[in-house]
């Protein structure tokens, strides 16, 4: 059976879709079968392979509100070894019934076996949807951004875990985190201090979890203009490189 992985946070901003992408991308690229599930009602992932949302006979929504087979609605993208269950705007209706959880993870559990990995993106919010992904999932990835609020972040995403613990009895933590569109500061270099992006890395560690650092690019806008992940892209530039070996990682899990 494959292994699932949730991305998540619960904001905004913080690459977690760009990130479940492009992993993915190079997971394919390794030549493994590689199914993403966009639980965003936003879509993101689904615009982002180019997908059209408009012309989807069937959606996650389809799954999570009228408990439909995952199968039924998952396609094939313009990527080799990729295949995606889409989003839909009417997807946001599963905040409001209490049989998400369980139809997600009984929906999951009917394709797993027929991928290598299967990744999925939560929404930036902290509802139902969210829940479901992490509770359905193998492993857990968690997608901070070097502001000064990375560590809140992280912080609020843990007491996530810890109510989703509480809720249904499972432990949840982060398996990883990965440190988004980092930067080498200037001044830093001239006054040598401590670089932002190094201090924050540093205070992850206390969490005890693998951290991984991903460049701040100008190619992964450009690769999410194309609907492409930077594996194919731009396979040598420096964030495709970083979410390469982010995925080698994953492949020893």
């Amino acid at each position: 059976m494959g292994k699932s992985i949730a991305f998540v946070h619960h904001k905004g901003g913080t690459g977690k879709t760009t990130s479940c992408i492009n992993i993915a991308g190079w997971l394919a690229e390794a030549g493994k079968k590689v199914l993403i599930v966009d639980l965003d009602p936003q879509g993101n992932v689904t615009v982002g392979l180019r997908v059209d949302k408009n012309s989807l006979k069937n959606s996650m929504y389809n799954v999570m509100v009228a408990g439909s087979p995952m199968n039924n609605v998952i396609v094939p993208t313009d990527f080799d070894n990729l295949y995606l269950a889409p989003s839909s705007y009417d997807l946001a209706w599963a905040e409001l019934d209490g049989k998400t959880m369980s139809l997600f993870s009984q929906s999951l559990n009917e394709v797993k076996n027929h991928f290598d990995y299967v990744l999925i993106d939560t929404p930036p919010s902290l509802g139902r949807l969210m829940v479901s992904g992490v509770v359905a999932a193998d492993y857990v990835i968690t997608t901070l951004d070097v502001g000064i609020f990375a560590l809140d972040g992280l912080s609020t995403v843990q007491k996530v875990f810890d109510s989703v613990k509480n809720e249904t009895g499972k432990e949840v933590d982060a398996n990883m985190i990965i440190l988004t569109k980092t930067k080498k500061s200037l001044i830093s270099r001239i006054l040598r201090i401590k670089n932002p992006t190094d201090e924050i890395a540093e205070s992850l560690k206390k969490y005890g979890k693998k951290i991984f650092l991903v460049p701040n690019d100008g190619n992964v806008y450009e690769a999410q203009v194309q609907g492409e992940p930077l594996s194919t892209f731009s396979p040598n530039s420096k964030a495709s490189v970083a979410y390469k070996k982010i995925a080698e990682k994953i492949m020893e899990w």
